[in-house]
């Protein structure tokens, strides 16, 4: 079986318990006293003497919390890295594209070119004969 995290009513019933008792006057008393706040620094996040330890957060319970959104945020991470990878490939796919329709163009500007020249050759070659039969 796995491990059982301590049970948070159970530690703050404790430690009122705790600190009633060291209420009681007896010889024990600093020691108690001594105890109880050296036992809630090292249980409670944001002890203080003199603080509610039932308003406060275990550290285990704020390591817990961590670990979840830890957890969340790794997931959430792996799904952004997944489209991101999805959307690289896109870009890879769209400049292919991009470079294709650009050898397109070059080729049907090229196509242009010669026509256009062919067809000035043409009107070069039709005026000059227009002029030698004029003569």
């Amino acid at each position: 079986a796995g491990l059982q995290a301590p049970d948070v009513v159970k530690l703050h019933t404790s430690c009122f318990l705790f600190e009633e008792v060291c209420k009681v006057s007896s010889p024990m008393q600093d020691t108690l006293r001594f105890l109880f706040r050296e036992l809630c620094y090292c249980v409670f996040s944001g002890f203080y003497p003199g603080a509610d330890v039932l308003q406060l957060t275990p550290f285990w319970v704020l390591a817990h919390q961590a670990s979840v959104e830890l957890s969340e945020e790794r997931e959430r991470a792996d799904i952004m890295e997944e489209g991101s990878e999805v959307q690289r490939q896109r870009v890879s796919d769209l400049e292919h594209e991009l470079d294709v329709v650009r050898e397109d163009l070059k080729r049907a500007t090229l196509e242009a070119r010669s026509a256009c020249e062919s067809r000035e050759e043409l009107v070069e070659e039709k005026n000059r004969l227009r002029s030698q039969a004029a003569q």
